[in-house]
């Protein structure tokens, strides 16, 4: 089956991984996308999609500094395939909804495995496996003094002061 994200306001960590997994993406023009984690952990399983979809550059940057991109920059780099006002949002997805499903069923499936299989050959599946063992490395952090520890503070003074302490470090 096809499937399509409908985004509007903060598009933050899994709302990105859904975004990036998805076939096609409308995004309202108040839409901001980033993964806030990889400031404290790194980039998780969906790095290589990142990769594939926005570049090396843009990828990094996000990774980097975790500065959101606005609806223009999630459109111009590829990461949804439309922006629209907030208000015609709903009528704009299921406008494209009612596009694909027009499809033949048969004819979705095998593009969609064409497109998998194309993805197997570019190297997928060895990025996912990478992207695993990273994961594990990403539990065994050793942070230095002075570096934000998000699961120290959260230990420390909960979610809200971890939060408000990351707010402080970061200033962006």
């Amino acid at each position: 089956k096809a499937t399509i994200a409908q985004v509007h306001g903060y598009c933050y960590g899994g709302g990105l991984n859904i975004v990036l997994e998805s076939d096609l993406a409308v995004a309202a023009d108040n839409s901001l996308f980033t993964h806030p984690g990889w400031r404290y952990i790194g980039p998780t399983t969906d790095v290589w999609l990142m990769l594939e979809t926005l570049g090396i550059k843009k990828a990094k940057e996000l990774m980097l500094t975790g500065i959101p991109m606005n609806a223009s920059q999630a459109l111009e780099y590829g990461l949804v395939n439309k922006v629209v006002p907030l208000d015609k949002l709903e009528e704009e997805t299921m406008r494209l909804a009612e596009t694909v499903a027009a499809l033949p069923f048969d004819g979705i499936v095998i593009g969609k495995v064409q497109f998998e299989a194309a993805l197997e050959a570019m190297g997928m599946g060895s990025a996912l496996t990478a992207s695993y063992i990273l994961h594990c490395l990403q539990t065994n952090i050793r942070y230095d003094p002075g570096e934000f520890n998000l699961f120290r503070e959260r230990r420390q003074k909960g979610v809200k002061g971890a939060l408000t302490t990351r707010e402080k470090h970061y200033k962006a």
